[in-house]
């Protein structure tokens, strides 16, 4: 972002300018690094010795002995081969050409500044930006200074990959409006409900007694017998069910229809009431089967007697608290969001759920997929303040050296929906209220090595 630096600062010769250790000579040739290819073709040298299919007629297979490779392996392998090679072409490519327009718009004279004002335009345009003078000039800094950023970070050729969005133009200040979530010493939360086992929840919602045989993979007929009349589970089936539950590869409560589409807070600090609100929704299609969106507005105008602030933040098990005290939540319909404070204005009549509890789990990754299987999306705290967070655009999310996972570090409130196994490596699954412009369609794939952004770090849930 040196140029950008130099527009500002009112530099036009960049002739002894630094871009990352090079001179700008150096710069402007120095080629795309490519990334390697972890599965280079088979060689095709018409010296290389015969493969195994090589002299058979047509219907013959080449066995190579007991345990040997097939030709239909062979032909496998290559096309295995030829489809690593195509896609690490495709990277290459990508990479170049990001690598090159970045060097472009570096460029002094009219080339760099149409390039640049062309880019700027699209964005500007796809994100319906308006901004006039000295605020256009700002934010045009700023979204090309994200934008190199996020070019540099996807030519390292990681697990994810980061891409331009909405928030690309935001001043740092803009970007931590955005978090939201309060800082609390972990002992001050008042847990009302403890545990995490579904065998000790005895409300209607309880999940076991609402998965039908079939419905969970690893989950057999037998273990949720009667699932959907509780006089017929036993405690040992209910525990056996439990225990399968938790044994399970992987969750996707969007996939069993507890998690409402993805919303956008906006400018506001509201993520608490998000993840809530998130988790009272999907107790409520448990326990209902209907999925109810609730009001986040409701609990910004309302909770400040528990300490939230509305838009400067809050903390969602205050927001339990409120909807214990006063007789539930308002839905969304008649209570719509905002995108700023507001006057209380609940009513009885208007409520959309009641709690009769809420929970926080201890802190460790094994607690929070035992509860994401037995008891449905829960809402969780993160570090995302990463620009590899803002950024982030889809694949899965590996950066432990930037996102944070201890107490102090945690000032966004998502929810988790879920979690997958990758080679052995389990990840959760996020929804975010930063739109469906950001991420993975407004979800992203945490890792949960070393509890990656401080996923698993402060988790709580409600019961109906």
């Amino acid at each position: 972002y040196v140029w950008d630096y130099m527009e500002i600062m009112g530099e036009a010769d960049v002739g002894d300018a630094d871009f990352d250790g090079m001179s700008f000579t150096e710069a402007i040739t120095k080629p795309a690094e490519c990334p390697a290819n972890p599965n280079p073709p088979a060689s095709t040298d018409d010296d290389a010795a015969p493969g195994p299919t090589e002299g058979l007629g047509e219907g013959q297979m080449a066995t190579g002995g007991e345990g040997g490779a097939t030709a239909t392996d062979s032909a496998t392998a290559t096309d295995s081969a030829t489809d690593s090679a195509m896609e690490a072409g495709q990277h290459w490519q990508e990479h170049l050409s990001q690598h090159l327009e970045d060097l472009v718009m570096m460029l002094p004279g009219s080339i760099g500044a149409d390039t640049r004002a062309s880019t700027w335009g699209d964005y500007a345009t796809k994100y319906d930006k308006t901004y006039e003078g000295d605020a256009m000039h700002l934010r045009s800094a700023l979204f090309r200074q994200a934008r190199r950023y996020i070019n540099s970070m996807n030519r390292r050729n990681l697990s994810y990959k980061l891409g331009v969005n909405h928030i690309a133009d935001y001043t740092p200040e803009e970007k931590a409006r955005m978090y939201g979530k309060l800082t609390e010493d972990e002992s001050k939360v008042n847990v009302v409900l403890a545990g995490t086992s579904l065998a000790g929840h005895e409300g209607e919602g309880a999940i076991w007694r609402w998965y039908e045989p079939g419905a969970m993979p690893g989950v057999t007929t037998e273990q949720v017998e009667g699932s959907m009349d509780s006089s017929n589970v036993s405690a040992e089936q209910q525990e056996s069910a439990v225990e399968a539950l938790k044994s399970v590869e992987s969750i996707d409560w969007r996939e069993l229809g507890a998690v409402n589409p993805v919303k956008d807070q906006g400018s506001c600090g509201s993520c608490w009431s998000y993840g809530a609100t998130g988790t009272t929704e999907g107790q409520l299609f448990l326990k209902t089967g209907k999925l109810t969106p609730l009001s986040q507005q409701n609990l910004m105008d309302c909770s400040w007697p528990e300490g939230n602030h509305a838009c400067d933040g809050g903390l969602d098990f205050r927001g339990y608290r409120w909807m214990m005290t006063h007789g539930g939540l308002a839905t969304e319909a008649t209570y719509p969001y905002l995108n700023s404070d507001g006057f209380c204005r609940f009513s009885s009549s208007e409520v959309g759920a009641t709690i009769t509890g809420y929970a926080n789990l201890s802190g460790t990754v094994e607690d929070l997929n035992d509860a994401l299987a037995t008891v449905g999306p829960i809402s969780v705290s993160v570090d995302a303040a990463a620009d590899s967070f803002y950024y982030y655009a889809g694949g899965l999310y590996t950066d432990t050296e930037t996102c944070k996972s201890g107490m102090d570090d945690l000032d966004h409130t998502v929810l988790a929906v879920g979690y997958t196994t990758v080679d052995g490596q389990k990840y959760t699954t996020v929804k975010n209220s930063w739109s469906d412009h950001w991420g993975d369609k407004g979800f992203i794939h945490v890792t949960q090595k070393d509890n990656c952004c401080g996923v698993a770090t402060q988790p709580t849930y409600v019961t109906l």
